[in-house]
């Protein structure tokens, strides 16, 4: 159960504080202690129980959603979320995929296109390569939850082997959080 806003925090919300704000914090402090998938209840429960409009729960929602403790679905609901965590260190090398599965989402990564192309100025400067070499390009959209969350270009240095098979390594990465189009 969702308690109102005074209940939570003890005291009346600040004048400064917007109510939007006042309402997130307490709707954050009230799901902290929930699992990850928890649907809330509707924004008219929400607002009842808070003893604001629904307005009000809207932009608080969408503040959550902002902080990524919730993840609205249309037609669908409100449900509890968590912020993803992306650990980058010598000892463990950086898993997006991981990342998203530990705040309790599904991650995906679809490869849209691979090419063998010259690459550009930028690219042959960072991978410090001669004006003749090609790398291979990977485009790659990336999904949380069936949703295009952002997408990728790498680059590899290849060379061609005696059997015409690609080996390759030394990546440069691209990424864009932005969706495509």
């Amino acid at each position: 159960m969702i308690s109102s806003i005074n209940h939570v925090t003890s005291k009346q919300p600040s004048p400064r504080v917007p109510v939007y704000l006042a309402a997130a914090d307490a709707l954050a402090e009230q799901i902290a202690d929930h699992p990850v998938g928890t649907r809330l209840p509707s924004e008219d429960a929400l607002a009842g129980q808070l003893g604001v409009s629904r307005l009000t729960v809207r932009a608080a929602l969408a503040e959550l959603e902002r902080r990524y403790l919730v993840r609205r679905r249309q037609g669908s609901g409100t449900y509890v979320s968590r912020r993803v965590d992306y650990t980058i260190s010598r000892c463990h090398p950086p898993s997006w995929s991981q990342s998203v599965r530990n705040a309790g989402l599904t991650p995906d990564v679809r490869t849209t296109e691979w090419r063998l192309e010259t690459p550009s100025p930028e690219v042959r400067r960072r991978m410090r390569m001669g004006p003749r070499r090609q790398v291979l390009a990977l485009s790659r959209d990336r999904y949380i939850d069936n949703e295009l969350v952002g997408f990728a270009e790498s680059f590899r240095r290849s060379s061609r082997s005696a059997h015409g098979q690609m080996r390759q390594h030394e990546t440069t990465s691209r990424w864009s959080s932005r969706s495509r189009g």
